[in-house]
This record gives structure tokens, sequence and C-alpha cells, in this order.
């Protein structure tokens, strides 16, 4: 009969092999103090995995939905969750002060608990909340911090759209609101982006926008098909992840096509609007959604080495949950 330490020695092997052959395509896990639902490919045990060092990892940092009026509110939670961090770079996902995002109200509320990153911070901006990324919105993120907080790394522009390289990423930034404004041409901004990234060397992208293509209904919202056009540039030119946010609540998809098919070659979206503003309880589920709560603020941290990445949704306040893992860029 097969002593303990040689049956032990086979069952290692197996293992070892088992994991070989997954690879470092996707290790993921999802905990929360109660079970998820039963569609949701979890586990309420964390997922660990061994790798060699990949070299100098950049953090960042990424929430929506953030200020509340009261510069007491929720966001003073989620600023402290950023500040323990410590990221390289903070994206803004849109609605960065309700009800209205004036010079006076950022400075009464957001600037109180956020300003202090506005020197990492790299906003998109959504619709109204916003003023559509036009007027004092666009002045406070260039020097209007009344805490003398300074500017954003990159001055903004009224309603526009923007890219960026940082640590072999390249970045994307969406103005959405654009599809809602006679003012501002999609058209324009769409051959923008298509340019943007054919031009872009990178082997792993970042984009992020406001209202989102891939999210589960709420009462409150549902998919924004406008933006249609971008996703399925994104789709051709191989992003690895797009940020979004306005549904007030965390959902993270697998990768996908613009047509809601599962795809590894494909797009993984998040949601994350839980930067402090009440949250949305969901009313249905979409298509390829594996991991999601609207019980919990908090924070996505992103850990981003040059061929791939580590996410991680760091709870501020609400119910415990846990969503980690790490995927490879394309």
């Amino acid at each position: 009969m097969e002593d303990r330490s040689a049956r032990a020695s086979r069952v290692g092997l197996a293992v070892a092999a088992i994991l070989f052959a997954v690879g470092p395509q996707l290790i993921s896990s999802c905990s929360v103090d109660e079970p998820a639902n039963g569609s949701d490919r979890t586990s309420s045990r964390p997922t660990t995995s061994s790798r060699t060092p990949r070299g100098n990892v950049l953090v960042v940092a990424a929430v929506g939905d953030i200020a509340s009026p009261s510069a007491k509110g929720r966001q003073v939670g989620t600023a402290r969750v950023v500040a323990d961090l410590d990221p390289e770079l903070v994206l803004g996902l849109g609605d960065f002060q309700y009800q209205k995002g004036n010079l006076r109200a950022f400075n009464t509320s957001y600037d109180r608990s956020w300003g202090r990153f506005i020197s990492r911070t790299y906003p998109i901006n959504g619709g109204t909340h916003d003023l559509f990324g036009t007027g004092d919105y666009v002045d406070y993120w260039n020097g209007g911090s009344a805490g003398g907080h300074g500017r954003t790394p990159i001055r903004q522009k009224a309603q526009w759209s923007y890219s960026y390289d940082r640590r072999g990423w390249h970045f994307v930034a969406l103005n959405t609101s654009c599809w809602q404004r006679d003012d501002c041409d999609p058209g324009r901004w769409t051959d923008w982006l298509r340019d943007d990234l054919s031009r872009s060397r990178a082997r792993c992208t970042l984009a992020y926008m406001h209202e989102p293509y891939w999210t589960s209904p709420t009462d409150i919202h549902d998919r924004d098909e406008s933006s249609r056009p971008w996703i399925e540039i994104m789709h051709e030119y191989g992003v690895d992840i797009l940020l979004q946010a306005s549904n007030h609540n965390y959902e993270r998809f697998a990768p996908q096509t613009p047509t809601d098919e599962r795809d590894d070659a494909g797009i993984q979206a998040f949601v994350v609007g839980t930067g402090g503003i009440g949250l949305y309880e969901f009313t249905g589920k979409a298509a390829n959604s594996e991991a999601r709560q609207d019980e919990s603020f908090g924070v996505l941290r992103l850990d981003l080495w040059r061929t791939s990445y580590r996410w991680r949704f760091v709870v501020s306040d609400g119910k415990e949950f846990s969503d980690q893992g790490e995927r490879s860029c394309h």
C-alpha cells in the first residue's frame, strides 16, 4: 500500500500540473459575508498564486460618484482608503461633486477630503453633476482648489477626451457626456479614439469613462448604448480594461465582446460607482457578470505590471466584501 509521503508527493505533483495548465491568464476570487448568487463564479476563500517578480508595479486607485454636499459624507471614508493605498495614479470616473459641481460646491465638500489627491488625479467628467465637463468643473482641476492642492498632472480642457502613458500602460479617458450634448461632436472623438489606439505601442491598455456600457440594471440606471462605437473600436484594438461608474455599486465582468459574448481576448469591464453617494440596488443581472455588490462603499485598487494586472476592491464602509484576481494582458 502507498505510504502517506508517497501519496502526498503524488497529489502535490498533480496539483502543480493543474496550476501550470491554468497559467497566469486568470486567477480570481470573490467573497461576501453571505453566499454569493449561485450563478456567480466565486469562492468564499481567497485564491493565492506564486509567481516570479514582474518588476515595478504601478498602483492605481479608481472610483466615481464621490462627494455629497456635506463635507462629512461617505467620501471621507473612501478618501481614507486612497490615502492608505497611496497610489501613484487616481482615476476619477466622473460625478465628483453632488448635486452640481460648481467651484463653491467642490471646495465645500470634495476638496476637503479628496483634494489632497489632485496632483495625481486623472479625471474624466460625468454629465449634469460635472457640468458636462465645462466651466467650474474644469476650473477646479486647473488650480481652483481652495485648499491649495494645486492642479491635475494633465491640464484639463472642456468636453474633451484624452490619453497618456505611464509605466508601459496606455490610458484613455473618454467623455461619455459628449453623446448627450449638441455642442459636442462624438464623431470627432470616435475618430480621435481610433487614431489614438492605432498609434499606441503599449502592450496593455486601460480605458475609463463615466456612463456604463456594461452594467446590471438598477431602478436608476441601465446600460448606456450610446458609446457602442467606442466599445467596438476598443475591442478591435485590444483594450484590456474598461472602468465605468454612474451606477452606484460595484460590478466586475468577464472579458467579452461588444455583443456580450464571453471572450478571453475581449474587454474586462468594471463598474466602480462606490465613491460615497447613496448606493443603488441591483434589479437584474447582466450577462457575464462575475462579481458584484450594492451594499458597500469602497475603491478599486489596480496593480499594473507591463504585461499583466491585479485587481482588488477595498471596502471603506458597509458590508464586508472582497473581490480580487489577476489577468495577463492580451
